[in-house]
């Protein structure tokens, strides 16, 4: 029995409702249980590289996309002035050494002059007491006052080598490496071959150059970067509707798609999550708070931002920042199954866009 064409109308009409309704409730349940973003990055960590010192560049010795391993020189600056500055350093050095040196001397000699002084005092104190008991008897009193005047000068020469001594003793410090001038002339010798090292920029990590705009001649300030290390360590980032992460951990398998490699699915697994964006920090900088304006019935989700890492070998020539689509991948056998296959179209749908 052949329907007519209204009939037919009516039958496609039920079966589109249908197969809305079906996709609707999918997308409901793929989008709690099985979540999928395409807004999604590789991230490999860059490092700009600044000068320590500054200077000018006598070489370079390295080119734009080269490996290089941790500890290679990228570039190297006019040592010079900084070789002339540990020759100071080490001159002052010495002479920190050779002024204790002197004044070790001159200690001794204070003291050798002190017990001189103090035998001295020792002899006058004797003969004013024999004159004090003789007094007015067997010698004048004359002669005891001056007996008693030069016991009193020993006396004030001893207090005065005391304090010449102890003087001295407070110019030269504290023996051996404890000595402050010493220490002081170390640290000045050790700064002086720290800065002339870093006269030779090293590569803190392994990783490609990038960015690099630097020729012999050119001048170094500290702090200024002047090329860009791109480690070989690298994480997936993916930005994630907050609904989307209800029934997510730490360690969720998910697995991964890249623009660049078409038909290819990468597993990995969830290592972290922020704890925040940046709509959710309010600065204290004394305005009044705006509020969020909006036309729309149904506003944009909020999305969150958490951290991937690989478990596959990543593909040469993939670069930071490429374009990635990262699928969630649930424990139960039925919508681990759709997941799988979801991603899977998707990874082919890169074929052709």
């Amino acid at each position: 029995m052949s329907l007519t064409p209204e009939e037919r109308f009516h039958r496609w009409t039920r079966w589109s409702l249908l197969i809305a309704a079906l996709a609707f409730i999918y997308f409901v349940i793929a989008d709690m249980h099985m979540p999928l973003t395409p807004h999604s990055r590789l991230l490999h960590k860059v490092t700009p590289v600044a000068a320590e010192v500054s200077g000018r560049v006598v070489s370079v010795n390295v080119q734009n996309s080269q490996f290089v391993k941790k500890g290679d020189v990228l570039f190297t600056i006019d040592d010079q002035d900084y070789r002339t500055a540990v020759h100071d350093a080490e001159m002052a050095l010495q002479q920190a050494l050779d002024s204790n040196s002197a004044l070790d001397a001159s200690i001794s000699e204070a003291k050798a002059s002190l017990a001189q002084v103090q035998a001295g005092w020792n002899v006058a104190k004797a003969d004013s007491a024999r004159y004090e008991q003789l007094r007015n008897s067997a010698v004048s009193r004359q002669q005891a006052d001056q007996a008693l005047g030069n016991e009193r000068q020993y006396a004030a020469q001893i207090a005065q080598m005391q304090a010449k001594i102890h003087n001295l003793e407070i110019q030269r410090g504290l023996r051996g490496g404890d000595n402050l001038h010493i220490r002081q002339a170390e640290n000045s010798l050790h700064q002086a071959n720290i800065n002339l090292a870093r006269t030779k920029v090293r590569a803190l990590e392994p990783g490609y150059i990038s960015n690099l705009n630097l020729v012999g001649g050119d001048y170094a300030s500290t702090s200024t970067p002047l090329l860009s290390i791109v480690s070989t360590r690298n994480e997936i980032y993916a930005d994630f509707r907050e609904k989307s992460l209800r029934y997510i951990n730490s360690g969720s398998p998910a697995e991964v798609v890249f623009d660049a490699f078409p038909g290819k699915v990468f597993h990995a697994h969830l290592t972290s999550q922020e704890a925040g964006i940046a709509d959710g920090q309010i600065v204290a900088d004394g305005k009044l708070a705006a509020t969020e304006e909006s036309d729309r019935w149904v506003r944009d989700a909020q999305r969150l931002r958490v951290y991937f890492q690989l478990d596959d070998a990543l593909p040469k020539g993939l670069p930071s920042g490429a374009r990635a689509t990262v699928q969630l991948t649930p424990e139960n056998p039925l919508l681990h199954g759709l997941a799988w296959l979801q991603i899977h179209l998707i990874s082919l749908l890169h074929y052709v866009y």
